[in-house]
């Protein structure tokens, strides 16, 4: 007999399509499971990439450290060997290590504005009028000087252009109010009137900055205050150990623009000779501690090189510099890691200030 379900199982043809749906179900979970294997593989090998990166970027802080050691500390320029000895980029295995140092005493120390945080506080004359002859450089209100001063001093007294706590804590969302030294630059994003524009700069294109051009003078300013400010440095000090009330400024990093914030009568000719001298060599020792010639050679008038250098053992400007900013970063194929630092270095020994790992 040949009917036509002959042989016909239906039991067959369940088990058969529940078979191929059971494998595609196991297709499908190895296929997931090979994709998160692979996942797990790469972060794997990027988390390796991560820690050797890291470990290459430790090494070129240390790097850092090792070449200030070495280096003269008793003049510090453009020319010394820490800032030119390392090539942009040291091929370290399969990775690549860069060094990058640069002096903070080139900069004005904003938590110098105050005098004495932990007991009689006061307004540091010196500063304050650095800082606002920046801010008028810039084309900024100086007035805004006296929020940065309500803003880390401990006292309550809003001056006039100022704010204390009760404005910062109106904000929306509130804002904590420093009332003590500033740990970071970044934080004077926090003070009143101050803008990002500000801070960094305006941007006008990805690839440049806006520069401040004064009408007929040559010298381009940097725009933004990150190129005139730091929150580390020392006072200067005098022969007895005794602090003054200003910081030292390296002569050989300090913005060329800046020297007309920090005295009037700094001249066109002035900025122009020193520029002439940074290009080619430090302005040294000998030089600045030499009035005729400073006077001569440079055009400093007689009051300007006397309120610069006061007396023989204070300086408004000097030739040295004590505290240092070091990046070291490490390079992994797409992988960068970066150990940025600020140390003071006195006596060939080094004080970390500041040590951060990105």
């Amino acid at each position: 007999m040949t009917g036509s379900g002959k042989g016909y199982k239906p039991e067959r043809s369940f088990a058969m399509i529940t078979a191929l749906i059971l494998v595609s179900l196991l297709m499908v979970a190895v296929w997931e499971f090979s994709y998160e294997v692979t996942q797990n593989l790469r972060l794997a090998g990027n988390l390796v990439k991560e820690v050797q990166a890291l470990a290459i970027a430790r090494a070129a802080y240390r790097g850092g450290l090792a070449v200030l050691k070495a280096d003269d500390d008793s003049e510090d320029g453009r020319f010394d060997q820490w800032r030119a000895m390392m090539p942009p980029m040291l091929p370290i295995g399969k990775g690549t290590a860069e060094l990058y140092i640069d002096a903070e005493d080139g900069r004005i120390n904003l938590n110098h504005l105050v005098n004495d945080f932990d007991n009689y506080e006061s307004v540091n004359s010196t500063i304050f009028s650095y800082a606002q002859g920046v801010f008028e450089l810039l084309k900024y209100d100086p007035n805004i000087v006296y929020g940065i001063v309500d803003f880390i001093d401990r006292n309550s007294l809003a001056s006039s252009s100022g704010a204390e706590e009760g404005y910062y804590l109106s904000l929306q969302p509130p804002i904590l109010i420093k009332n003590g030294p500033l740990d970071s630059l970044a934080e004077l994003l926090l003070v009143k009137d101050i803008t990002l524009e500000m801070y960094y700069g305006k941007v006008l294109k990805k690839e440049a900055k806006e520069k401040i051009k004064e009408p007929e003078k040559k010298f381009e300013i940097a725009d933004g205050l990150v190129h005139y400010f730091t929150v580390y440095g020392d006072y200067a000090k005098s022969s007895t150990g005794a602090a003054k009330n200003y910081g030292s400024l390296n002569i050989n990093f300090i913005p060329i623009g800046m020297l007309r914030a920090l005295a009037d009568d700094v001249t066109d000719l002035t900025l122009e000779k020193i520029e002439e001298t940074r290009a080619k060599s430090n302005i040294t020792e000998k030089e600045i501690t030499n009035k005729e010639y400073m006077m001569t050679y440079y055009g400093f008038s007689s009051a300007t090189y006397d309120y610069f250098f006061p007396a023989a053992e204070v300086r408004r400007l000097d030739v040295k510099s004590k505290v240092f900013r070091i990046v070291g970063k490490g390079v992994m194929d797409t992988i960068e890691k970066k150990v940025i630092a600020v140390v003071k270095r006195e006596n060939k020994k080094f004080k970390v200030l500041r040590y951060t790992e990105q």
